[in-house]
């Protein structure tokens, strides 16, 4: 599968067992990538950088679900990207191949050995990039050093994923999320390098802009979305309609107005399509 945004063309390979499509060798990078934040658009960059010196694929290992959702269950966070839009983000950002595997109970059992045998003989990996605390393989057994030694070897080299700084804070997912559910949407944009976005589609909701006077729209999320402590303001762009931006003040959370007695309203998180907030 092959999909292609602003001139560039991303191949998805989800899967171990498509593996063989891939013919060349590979710079690979392996995580979760919640968000693509200003520290992993630095990954990316240093990916494709060592991919053209070395005259290499430039390669991103993601898992559905991610690991944490997988561990954590209904208590894993919110994401704060859907898996296409984080597809997208890669094509833009010039990646060649995006390798997406299920995270299930095979994956979590195999073994460190074997899943560095992936790597190397199904991906061809010349280089990785990855965080000094990266673990992996059942009951995280495989770790940096691991891979390095690894690496002497099976010919393939181990970079150290670099941090990325804000104000002297490391830029992280976990970081982004404070921000948001404090309100905190400059910092967050700050940190992101761009104002966070939600992305959805518009649902058929109870219909009360019909009392108002005024449009509504709702949207429904497919995974928990990020919830905000206050209310807030947003733009938001349709993709098939008008081509300036609409301002909006949205209420973001759990539907739980406008009940009637004839109608039993699910509890459902609701998202906002298209919005960039300031």
């Amino acid at each position: 599968m092959e999909i292609t945004h602003k001139g560039n063309t991303l191949k998805i390979i989800r899967g171990i067992y498509n593996f063989n499509s891939v013919k060349e060798d590979t710079a690979l990078t392996i995580g979760s990538f919640d968000v693509v934040n200003l520290g992993h658009q630095m990954v990316l960059n240093d990916l494709k950088a060592a991919a053209l010196k070395r005259g290499l694929k430039s390669v991103v290992m993601i898992f559905e679900p991610q690991p944490q959702e997988y561990f954590s269950g209904e208590k894993a966070p919110a994401r704060l990207m859907r898996l296409r839009d984080k597809l997208k983000t890669f094509c833009d950002s010039g990646i060649d191949i995006v390798v997406c595997l299920r995270f299930d109970d095979s994956l979590r059992n195999l073994t460190a050995d074997a899943f560095i045998s992936i790597i190397i003989n199904g991906l061809y990996a010349k280089h990785l990039i990855i965080g000094d605390d990266f673990r992996f393989g059942c009951d995280r057994s495989g770790d940096f050093k691991m891979l390095q030694n690894s690496g002497k070897l099976n010919n393939f080299t181990v970079q150290q994923m670099r941090t990325f700084d804000v104000d002297d804070k490391r830029v992280s997912s976990t970081s982004i999320r404070k921000a948001l559910i404090e309100s905190k949407f400059d910092l967050a944009a700050k940190l992101l390098g761009k104002p966070f976005e939600v992305v959805g589609k518009v649902t058929y909701g109870a219909q009360v802009g019909r009392k108002l006077g005024f449009p509504t729209y709702s949207f429904r999320s497919r995974r928990r979305c990020q919830r905000f402590s206050e209310r807030l303001s947003c733009r938001i762009w349709s993709i098939c309609a008008a081509k300036n931006a609409c301002s909006s003040s949205p209420s973001v959370g759990t539907l739980q107005r406008y009940r009637s007695a004839t109608t039993k309203v699910k509890d459902v998180t609701q998202e906002i399509s298209c919005v960039a907030i300031r």
